[in-house]
């Protein structure tokens, strides 16, 4: 059977069609894009974070996990099925591995952590991301983008996620 490939060779094979790319274009993923990956950070803090004397806190693998997902919203029923299958530990881990694979191994998400933390926005506290109530960095962008109603998919897929049970020993045990 002909791949769609060889099948748009063999009908542009007879004409003077040729395929060209306009490089200016093409957009970047937003994988890579620093305020998106700041925004889904800051939005898993607002959410999902609970505030403790000045700092508001989350468990550092569950933010791991949460900013993973919320960029990836398709996962969801993944964590869900996961969640489920958290009692019998054979059907666990068998319904999680390419997502923990995923997220444990999102070297992006460490680099923007250590950037973050390199530049006073959030501290690490014994397992914990902790980013101080007033610091208004990752907060203004926060609201900005929720003023202009930008990024609603994430945001959503984060609320989704708050209201499925996550436990450490998901995140953490083997």
């Amino acid at each position: 059977m002909p791949t769609e490939s060889q099948i748009l060779s063999e009908l542009l094979a007879g004409t003077s069609a040729s395929p060209y790319v306009h490089p200016e274009r093409i957009a970047p993923s937003t994988v890579y894009d620093l305020q998106y990956r700041m925004f889904v950070v800051a939005a898993c803090l607002r959410v999902s974070g609970k505030v403790e004397g000045a700092f508001r806190k989350i468990s550092a693998n569950k933010l791991r996990l949460l900013q993973f997902v919320a960029m990836r919203p398709w996962l969801l029923d993944v964590v869900r099925e996961w969640s489920a299958s958290r009692k019998d530990r054979q059907r666990s881990l068998q319904s999680s591995q390419s997502l923990r694979r995923g997220f444990l191994s999102d070297g992006m998400h460490d680099n923007l952590i250590d950037y973050l933390v390199a530049t006073g926005c959030l501290f690490k506290q014994k397992g914990q991301i902790a980013e101080p109530i007033s610091s208004v960095i990752l907060s203004d962008l926060f609201d900005a983008s929720e003023k202009d109603g930008l990024f609603i998919t994430e945001t959503d897929a984060i609320r989704e996620l708050d209201e499925i049970v996550i436990t450490n020993d998901m995140l953490e045990g083997w």
